[in-house]
């Protein structure tokens, strides 16, 4: 697990910990399996939750502003790798999901939260909208 093109199909806690260290990020353990994550760049900052769960990633960043379903289904046919979709209480999420079964680099994972980071900052764009600062990213690795 030291190495970032090492391949893994699943992450245990100390596994999990250990790609966080290793790139670099601030993150503080907030219960079992839970961990807040700063994904940072120049002109962004994101506390994110994530959650492990063995062997699939799915991150979901939940806002409260007011979009619409047609714009929601806009942005689902222009932006193919994360999608916005409405919770069960109203509120607007966006969402994506990586699965590790089969194998992928623990490098494809780093990848993988910088996508969805670069993804989040251009839905705030298109929507004109601030996107809170947490933002729930579940592992199911």
């Amino acid at each position: 697990m030291s190495d970032l093109h090492n391949v893994i199909e699943s992450l245990n806690d100390a596994q999990m910990k250990m790609i966080l260290d290793k790139i670099g990020l601030i993150y503080e353990e907030i219960g079992t399996d839970v961990y807040m994550v700063c994904l940072s760049d120049s002109d962004s900052k994101f506390n994110v939750v994530l959650v492990n769960m063995h062997d699939t990633l799915l991150l979901s960043a939940p806002f409260n502003d007011d979009i619409s379903a047609n714009s929601i289904s806009s942005w689902n046919t222009n932006y193919p790798f994360a999608k916005s979709y409405f919770q069960q209480d109203g509120s607007v999420s966006l969402g994506a999901s990586h699965y590790l079964r089969g194998g992928v680099t623990v490098l494809n994972v780093v990848k993988f939260l910088g996508q969805f980071h670069s993804e989040l900052k251009t839905f705030a764009q298109v929507f004109k909208i601030y996107l809170p600062m947490i933002l729930f990213v579940f592992f199911s690795l």
